[in-house]
């Protein structure tokens, strides 16, 4: 936790640069680094859009989405704090494994350089490519004559997506209802201590 409470996360950092500094030695390399979640949030988009053929881990729930994960802390939980950084962990480790990813020099800078990394990241222009890749989806939704079977399968996926999202807001209602069962058994077992 930071002084104006935002959650930071640490992780070692195993990367070190091959070159040697003048001087002889080995240059400083940060042991640890620190990142935020929107730090996270930024690599990923950016392996997004540099490698759109290559399926990118997720990454772990920014906030808790249901009332147990909601408790008087919310985000500051530590449990939910560390299940959060351990998805963050397996997030990097998943791309570490990645025979392309791994090599990125903007995923290296990640790892290694505590500052500056995110300037890197902004000056290879990835912001443009996104950009363009939003003009061409509404160039493609322009289509005067759409094929049938694009029509009938977008069809489908947006009736699945509504009945999919039905679906996970019950199972939030079903699970806060549980959960709401737990805490006044809990407190029954207070009681009759």
């Amino acid at each position: 936790m930071t002084p104006d409470n935002t959650t930071v996360y640490s992780h070692p950092s195993v990367c070190r640069p091959a070159e040697t500094v003048p001087g002889g030695g080995a240059p400083a390399a940060p042991d640890t680094l620190w990142r935020r979640y929107s730090e996270f949030e930024l690599l990923r988009t950016f392996l997004l859009v540099t490698y759109p053929y290559i399926i990118i881990p997720p990454l772990p729930e920014k906030r808790a989405e249901f009332q147990w994960h909601k408790l008087a802390a919310d985000n500051l939980d530590p449990d939910f704090v560390e299940r959060r950084r351990v998805g963050l962990e397996n997030f990097l480790l998943r791309v570490a494994s990645h025979p392309v990813l791994s090599n990125d020099k903007i995923y290296f800078l990640f790892l290694t350089e505590e500052k500056g990394w995110r300037e890197a990241v902004l000056e290879t222009g990835f912001q443009d490519k996104v950009d363009s890749r939003l003009k061409s989806l509404s160039a493609m939704f322009r289509v005067k004559n759409p094929d049938k079977r694009f029509t009938a399968m977008k069809q489908y996926s947006d009736e699945l997506n509504t009945v999919i999202s039905q679906l996970l807001r019950v199972r939030a209602r079903v699970a806060d209802r549980l959960y709401g069962v737990y805490k006044v058994h809990g407190n029954y077992g207070r009681v009759f201590r």
